[in-house]
């Protein structure tokens, strides 16, 4: 007669099942959907399974994976992310079909499966130890990576730009391409002291002043020098002289 353990037999099914639970992995971006309008990507496992005789077998790609953005229904960040990417996908313990092409309210799942590899979702921002990008070192503008929130973009490329907010609460917004500060309304700039180091400006519009002004350099006012101009027309006593000229 033989001996049967059961619970040998329920840790081996157990074991068999859970070669086909999938939790979380790497994946690699094979292929972004509709622009990311959909938030919803492409990808393959960067790791594979492991075979009995040490090989590697190759998992097939996971289609129309949906991608997590910070946001809500009235305010998002987003991103671009590009084929090559890697992202981490967890996996849910239901089927998530029918929330995928639904409104996002409560829906009942279409199977019976749980942990599936079909039923992955995108988390960006995961990089091998040697990609990580937020290493001052492959940056044009540095950042303290353990002590400033920075919020950068096309990292390490010529049109870099960067936002830091640094430790001692200050802020710098670096790039080497134009800013600008739209409104329909007021900008206000509040502040005790201002400093502009600019070469050249130009205003457009009327401009009111409060307070003294100092100068150093030629002022022009419609053409004419204000402090080397000259009057013609000029008469002695109380006589009103002509306008100035340059």
């Amino acid at each position: 007669m033989i001996d049967i353990d059961i619970t040998d037999i329920i840790r081996t099914q157990f074991k068999i099942d859970q070669q086909d639970m999938w939790t979380a992995v790497p994946c690699i971006v094979t292929n972004v959907v509709n622009n990311m309008e959909e938030q919803r990507v492409d990808v393959r496992p960067s790791v594979v399974t492991l075979l009995k005789d040490g090989s590697g077998d190759d998992n097939p790609d996971i289609l129309g994976v949906p991608v997590i953005f910070p946001g809500s229904m009235s305010s998002l960040i987003s991103f671009p992310i590009n084929a090559g990417d890697t992202v981490l996908c967890v996996f849910a313990s239901r089927s998530i079909d029918n929330f995928k092409i639904g409104s996002g309210q409560p829906t009942v799942a279409n199977d019976m499966r749980r942990f599936s590899d079909q039923d992955a979702i995108a988390i960006p921002g995961l990089f091998s130890f040697s990609k990580s990008i937020n290493r001052p070192g492959v940056r044009k503008f540095p950042h303290n990576s353990n002590r400033d929130l920075c919020i950068s973009h096309n990292v390490g490329s010529g049109t870099e730009v960067s936002l830091i907010l640094k430790q001692d609460g200050n802020v710098e917004v670096k790039t080497d391409f134009d800013i600008l500060f739209q409104s329909g309304r007021k900008i206000a700039l509040n502040a005790p002291q201002m400093e502009v180091n600019v070469p050249t400006t130009t205003w457009v519009g009327n401009i009111e002043h409060t307070g003294n002004y100092t100068i150093t350099g030629v002022a022009t006012f419609n053409g004419i020098p204000f402090d080397t101009h000259k009057h013609t027309g000029i008469m002695p006593g109380t006589g009103t002289s002509a306008g100035p000229v340059a």
